[in-house]
């Protein structure tokens, strides 16, 4: 029966990592290159993964992310550490929002 469930997992988890972006389809997508996408790792801004095969995957919100983050790095003209001030004060906005409309109906 143990046998079977960590079949199920592992299956389940291949299948997840099938959904999930490469660096190249992140940067293709994003129209970042890798040494720009690893910067945003680097500095924090995104994250990524963790998989079996322990290579970097990537999430559609993360690739979502990186271009709101790429705008207002580049619109904004911030640093790093003001980028990830204002991705910050953007989720928190988000969330109560979230929370607000949860809140009326």
């Amino acid at each position: 029966m143990k046998y079977e469930i960590v079949k199920i997992v592992e299956a389940q988890v291949e299948n997840d990592e099938n959904k999930l972006l490469t660096l190249l389809d992140l940067c293709k997508h994003s129209r970042l290159s890798e040494t720009d996408v690893l910067e945003y790792i680097n500095e924090g801004i995104i994250d990524f993964e963790p998989t079996s095969t322990k290579s970097m995957r990537f999430s559609y919100e993360t690739s979502e992310r990186i271009m709101k983050a790429n705008r207002l790095k580049r619109d904004l003209e911030l640093n790093f550490s003001g980028l990830s001030l204002a991705l910050q004060l953007l989720d928190k906005i988000e969330d109560l929002e979230n929370r607000l409309k949860r809140f009326r109906y």
